[in-house]
């Protein structure tokens, strides 16, 4: 049985403005800074990326949404296992402080849902921390 399920980070304040983290996040040519030293094979250009993770396989994302400042949502893109999103929602508390969190959807089966749960989440909580030296 495949289920949608949903993986979050914490939801934190970061020294970093929201235009900045949305202006990063919206050129996938960037998104290799906040993944981990795991990641091979990395290709990008501005709306799409794909790279290799280790234990984790080939991953892919696309830009599919976007609200200016408060909201990124990606999709899977490519040769992927599963579909997934990658959102991320972010909140500006001050002109140098924004609330963010990352939300990973994906339409899993519950071995894999119980293979990816803490992988995918210390990913997205690892991701939130490195938005604040972009």
């Amino acid at each position: 049985i495949i289920l949608m399920t949903t993986f979050q980070s914490e939801k934190k304040t970061i020294l970093n403005n929201n235009k900045r983290i949305y202006d990063f996040l919206t050129d996938l040519t960037n998104f290799h800074n906040l993944l981990p030293d795991q990641v091979k094979d990395w290709k990008s250009t501005p709306t799409t990326c794909s790279f290799v993770i280790d234990g984790a396989g080939t991953l892919g994302f696309e830009i599919f949404e976007k609200e200016p400042f408060s909201m990124i949502r990606y999709k899977d893109f490519g040769n992927v296992p599963f579909h997934y999103d990658l959102v991320v929602e972010m909140e500006a508390v001050s002109e140098t402080e924004t609330t963010v969190q990352l939300a990973f959807e994906a339409d899993l089966n519950a071995m894999l849902k119980m293979m990816l749960k803490k992988p995918l989440t210390n990913l997205l909580n690892m991701m939130i921390e490195k938005m604040e030296t972009i």
